[in-house]
Protein backbone atom coordinates (compact mmCIF):
# COMPACT_ATOMS: atom_id res chain seq x y z
CA UNK A 1 0.00 0.00 0.00
CA UNK A 2 1.38 3.40 -0.91
CA UNK A 3 0.13 6.10 1.38
CA UNK A 4 1.14 9.68 1.93
CA UNK A 5 -1.72 10.68 4.18
CA UNK A 6 -2.18 9.75 7.81
CA UNK A 7 -4.86 11.66 9.60
CA UNK A 8 -7.89 11.63 11.80
CA UNK A 9 -11.34 12.31 10.46
CA UNK A 10 -14.26 12.33 12.90
CA UNK A 11 -12.00 10.64 15.47
CA UNK A 12 -11.05 7.79 13.08
CA UNK A 13 -7.59 7.06 11.62
CA UNK A 14 -7.27 7.16 7.82
CA UNK A 15 -4.55 6.47 5.24
CA UNK A 16 -4.33 7.66 1.64
CA UNK A 17 -2.10 9.35 -0.89
CA UNK A 18 -3.44 12.92 -0.83
CA UNK A 19 -6.36 12.50 1.54
CA UNK A 20 -8.37 9.92 3.51
CA UNK A 21 -8.96 6.76 1.45
CA UNK A 22 -8.56 3.75 3.77
CA UNK A 23 -9.86 3.59 7.32
CA UNK A 24 -7.36 1.92 9.62
CA UNK A 25 -6.30 1.67 13.25
CA UNK A 26 -3.07 1.53 15.22
CA UNK A 27 -3.41 -2.26 15.63
CA UNK A 28 -3.16 -2.71 11.85
CA UNK A 29 -0.24 -0.28 11.60
CA UNK A 30 1.57 -2.11 14.42
CA UNK A 31 1.75 -5.33 12.36
CA UNK A 32 5.40 -6.53 12.40
CA UNK A 33 5.58 -6.58 8.57
CA UNK A 34 4.36 -3.01 8.13
CA UNK A 35 6.73 -0.05 8.01
CA UNK A 36 4.95 3.27 7.50
CA UNK A 37 6.39 5.94 5.20
CA UNK A 38 5.97 9.28 6.98
CA UNK A 39 5.70 12.37 4.83
CA UNK A 40 5.53 15.03 7.55
CA UNK A 41 6.30 15.79 11.19
CA UNK A 42 2.70 15.24 12.32
CA UNK A 43 2.80 11.66 11.02
CA UNK A 44 6.15 11.07 12.74
CA UNK A 45 4.84 12.45 16.04
CA UNK A 46 1.70 10.29 15.88
CA UNK A 47 3.45 7.07 14.88
CA UNK A 48 6.14 7.57 17.53
CA UNK A 49 3.43 8.02 20.13
CA UNK A 50 1.73 4.79 19.07
CA UNK A 51 4.99 2.79 18.89
CA UNK A 52 4.56 2.14 15.15
CA UNK A 53 7.53 1.30 12.90
CA UNK A 54 8.15 4.16 10.42
CA UNK A 55 10.72 5.80 8.18
CA UNK A 56 11.16 9.16 6.47
CA UNK A 57 13.58 10.06 3.71
CA UNK A 58 14.39 12.53 0.97
CA UNK A 59 17.07 11.62 -1.57
CA UNK A 60 19.38 9.68 0.74
CA UNK A 61 21.07 6.49 -0.47
CA UNK A 62 20.10 4.94 2.88
CA UNK A 63 17.94 5.95 5.81
CA UNK A 64 17.34 4.36 9.20
CA UNK A 65 13.83 3.39 10.31
CA UNK A 66 12.46 4.02 13.78
CA UNK A 67 13.32 0.40 14.66
CA UNK A 68 16.90 0.68 13.37
CA UNK A 69 16.44 -1.04 10.00
CA UNK A 70 18.34 0.25 6.96
CA UNK A 71 16.10 1.45 4.12
CA UNK A 72 18.03 1.36 0.81
CA UNK A 73 17.20 3.78 -1.99
CA UNK A 74 16.33 1.96 -5.25
CA UNK A 75 19.21 0.01 -6.78
CA UNK A 76 21.57 0.55 -3.84
CA UNK A 77 23.41 -2.52 -2.50
CA UNK A 78 22.38 -4.14 0.75
CA UNK A 79 23.84 -2.58 3.87
CA UNK A 80 23.42 -5.42 6.33
CA UNK A 81 21.07 -8.03 7.72
CA UNK A 82 18.20 -5.58 8.38
CA UNK A 83 18.36 -3.76 5.02
CA UNK A 84 15.19 -3.35 2.93
CA UNK A 85 15.40 -3.15 -0.88
CA UNK A 86 13.09 -0.32 -2.00
CA UNK A 87 11.48 -0.57 -5.43
CA UNK A 88 14.14 -2.96 -6.78
CA UNK A 89 14.29 -3.55 -10.52
CA UNK A 90 13.02 -7.02 -11.35
CA UNK A 91 16.53 -8.15 -12.31
CA UNK A 92 18.05 -7.14 -8.94
CA UNK A 93 18.99 -10.06 -6.72
CA UNK A 94 17.21 -9.34 -3.45
CA UNK A 95 18.58 -12.36 -1.58
CA UNK A 96 20.99 -10.14 0.40
CA UNK A 97 18.14 -8.04 1.81
CA UNK A 98 15.92 -8.64 4.82
CA UNK A 99 12.86 -7.59 2.82
CA UNK A 100 11.47 -5.77 -0.18
CA UNK A 101 9.31 -2.64 -0.48
CA UNK A 102 7.64 -2.55 -3.88
CA UNK A 103 4.44 -1.61 -5.67
CA UNK A 104 4.68 -5.06 -7.29
CA UNK A 105 5.51 -7.26 -4.31
CA UNK A 106 3.97 -10.32 -5.97
CA UNK A 107 6.90 -10.33 -8.41
CA UNK A 108 9.28 -11.39 -5.64
CA UNK A 109 9.68 -14.70 -3.91
CA UNK A 110 9.84 -14.63 -0.15
CA UNK A 111 13.16 -13.04 0.75
CA UNK A 112 15.14 -15.44 2.93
Amino acid sequence: MRSGYLGKLNGELWLGHDGPLWKTDSTFLNHPKIVCHCKNKLAIDNLNGWGIHWFWHQNDDYTITSNGWTWAYPNKPSAGHTCIAVMPALHLDVSEYAGVCSDHIGNYDRVQ
